[in-house]
């Protein structure tokens, strides 16, 4: 797990040095025109209670499967919200029961009960966990955090994400409770929203498919995310103007 993490910092922290400055009122705007769930970065506080010991059984990478939830949190004024949500397992080296006892989870949403809410208008998110349940995994969750909002400084040609504070629980393993990190992570289409463009596929990608004004690198960081760009595997494309930005998923299936 850590192994995954080492390489994208020193490069997105070379990059910053260089590059900050003269995004910061491009940045500004694309945050205005961000969710309401991550225009802040405030961790929120929320439970997700559901039959993980059914639903985390669930391994397979092009299963369909959907597990209903009950995800409650506290809002801006304190207040705890329940909705009624449905998860399934993703992603690939992760989804591995051999790696994580927690794999990372797609939340799905009923549009009209999120209204008003910190998720209101969306269908569904990615929901990055701790993999398990040893502290060293939390502190893994904390940097790869960190990674989005590094990049979130480079250009706003990249995912925001917001840490929650998340316990969860299964109504019948009472030892299966646990409060540890986590966070969401912004969809490819809301950031291409956002952005003013729009997502494209496409296999493979060049030098000329980056954003040079995020000092030449605009694959998107963290979420299991390789940094290959030149390969043949399933890639997003952001057409956004004259650049773009072009993301490996080798990794992380997008279910």
């Amino acid at each position: 797990m850590a192994a995954l993490l080492r390489p994208a910092p020193a490069v997105l922290l070379a990059a910053l040095l260089f590059s900050v400055g003269p995004l910061h009122a491009r940045q500004a705007d694309s945050t205005s025109r961000s969710h309401k769930l991550f225009r802040t970065t405030e961790p929120l506080v929320m439970w997700v209670q559901a039959d993980f010991q059914t639903g985390f059984q669930d391994r397979g990478s092009l299963s369909t499967k959907r597990y209903p939830a009950k995800l409650r949190f506290l809002d801006e004024k304190g207040d705890t919200v329940s909705l009624d949500v449905t998860l399934n397992t993703r992603g690939h080296y992760r989804l591995k029961g051999s790696t994580c006892s927690f794999p990372p989870l797609k939340v799905r949403f009923d549009k009209e009960k999120t209204k008003g809410t910190a998720f209101s208008g969306m269908g569904s998110l990615k929901l990055t966990t701790n993999c398990q349940k040893g502290e060293n995994y939390a502190q893994n969750v904390y940097v790869e955090y960190a990674i989005y909002g590094m990049y979130n400084l480079l250009t706003p040609l990249s995912l925001r994400a917001r840490l929650a504070t998340v316990t969860w629980l299964d109504p019948a393993d009472p030892a299966f409770t646990i409060t540890r990190p986590g966070f969401w992570t912004e969809e490819e289409s809301d950031m291409a929203k956002r952005n003013k463009g729009k997502v494209l596929m496409q296999k493979g990608g060049g030098a000329g498919d980056m954003d040079t004004i995020a000092g030449g690198s605009a694959v998107y960081p963290g979420d299991g995310r390789d940094f290959g760009v030149l390969g043949q595997g399933r890639q997003h494309r952001l057409a956004h103007s004259a650049q773009g930005a072009v993301d490996d998923d080798s990794y992380g299936a997008h279910r």
